[in-house]
């Protein structure tokens, strides 16, 4: 599984969508469900998922797809 197909399944538990696809510019505005406690829901979910810590300023910047999945290549 790629890392772009595991956050897809993550998002897809966070947002409880099955059909969630995502695309690079994906955001809070694409996601019906996505606001700002459901950002730390994913934030965490993606934590747990890839077994990484993601630092506030990360979290709080992180607003597309791209982006998590840019930190998640540097981890």
């Amino acid at each position: 599984m790629t890392t772009r197909e595991k956050l897809q399944q993550v998002m897809r538990d966070v947002f409880d969508d099955d059909a969630l696809t995502v695309f690079d510019a994906m955001s809070a505005e694409d996601v019906d469900d996505w606001d700002s406690f459901s950002h730390i829901h994913l934030c965490a979910a993606i934590e747990k998922a890839f077994g990484i810590q993601l630092t506030t300023n990360q979290a709080l910047k992180a607003k597309t797809v791209a982006d998590f999945l840019q930190i998640l290549e540097q981890k």
